[in-house]
């Protein structure tokens, strides 16, 4: 049942990806050597992908594989949106870039007084 749930969440994640970069399931399977038809069923939870197919799909949509698994956790954290956002913001920033965001996070973000 987790496993189903699972590969249903991923291809949710790959569908809303795909759709948000424009692309179709021919232009996925085209881009990524997988048939429209697999994409389609990965796409409904009736495929289950394996870490090569990830890595695949991940790259054409220009995402790290386990940005594909976000919001499957059992426990839900509250700043999952946030840090996607984030991630999708700094992904192809230069590692200085990413340094600077921290700092200003960091100037932003008073830490709370202890008792």
């Amino acid at each position: 049942m987790k496993a189903e749930k699972n590969a249903w969440s991923v291809g949710l994640k790959i569908k809303e990806e795909r759709k948000r970069r424009g692309l179709t399931q021919r232009d996925l399977a085209d881009a990524t050597g997988l048939s429209e038809q697999f994409i389609s069923n990965l796409e409904r939870g009736q495929r289950h992908p394996g870490t090569k197919t990830l890595r695949a799909i991940a790259g054409v949509l220009k995402m790290q594989p386990a940005e594909l698994f976000s919001g499957m956790s059992s426990t839900h954290n509250p700043l999952d949106p946030v840090l996607a956002k984030l991630g999708s913001i700094l992904k192809d920033a230069s590692p200085e870039d990413r340094d600077r965001v921290v700092d200003v996070a960091r100037s932003l973000v008073r830490p709370k007084k202890r008792r």
